[in-house]
């Protein structure tokens, strides 16, 4: 996970690597050859979404977003001189329950951050940090996706992504209420569904103009 540094007090801003999150090194090659790959899986899925229709589009956006971060992570550790830095997302594909999908396998740089984040502005209680760290998370989406939207096409998009990051934290605390002595394929499905259902939330505009264009 990540950890704040003790000699800066803008820890919430400059953040060090432990153990936790550095423990593999990825090697040269590796990186090389999962950069290829996802650059083609990107492109493919682009080529798909762009003779999608619109409705179908919502939900084929989803890997799309998979793939392209994945290689622009694979681009920046490429690029970085940095070792023991993993890859941004921990095969999500693998993911049992919505408690795994974000809190191991989605998104790792921002998901280990987050916890120190919400730790110490939530620090009454798990449900509080839960809560608050999706309420982060929507907040940021908002600020990096609607907000330049509406700058760029005067349409407004406020509170969808809002909306989707609310209810994964409405889905993973009723995962954790009530499934937690469940099988991995009903985690499984449960996860997926909650990810998966109210995707349009989440790609419903700015997104879709970022892969599509204007006219999507």
């Amino acid at each position: 996970m990540l950890a704040p540094t003790n000699q800066n007090p803008n820890w919430w801003i400059t953040v060090k690597l432990t153990p936790q999150l550095s423990a593999r090194t990825t090697s040269l090659v590796e990186r090389i050859t999962r950069q290829f790959f996802f650059f083609l899986l990107s492109i493919l899925s682009w080529w798909v979404l762009r003779f999608s229709s619109l409705s179908l589009a919502h939900y084929l956006a989803l890997p799309l977003i998979w793939f392209s971060t994945e290689w622009l992570s694979a681009t920046l550790l490429l690029l970085t001189p940095a070792r023991g830095i993993p890859f941004i997302h921990n095969a999500p594909w693998k993911s049992v329950g919505l408690r795994d999908f974000w809190g191991h396998r989605w998104n790792v740089w921002v998901s280990k951050w987050l916890v120190v984040v919400t730790r110490k502005f939530f620090p009454l209680t798990a449900t509080a940090q839960l809560w608050g760290g999706f309420f982060i998370s929507g907040l940021f989406h908002e600020l990096m996706f609607a907000y330049p939207y509406e700058l760029a096409t005067g349409k407004y998009s406020y509170g969808l992504m809002m909306s989707y990051f609310l209810l994964q934290a409405l889905g993973l605390s009723l995962e954790r209420a009530y499934l937690r002595k469940s099988t991995a394929l009903t985690l499984r499905l449960w996860g997926w569904a909650w990810i998966i259902i109210p995707i349009p939330l989440f790609t419903h505009g700015a997104l879709l103009t970022l892969f599509l264009g204007s006219n999507s």
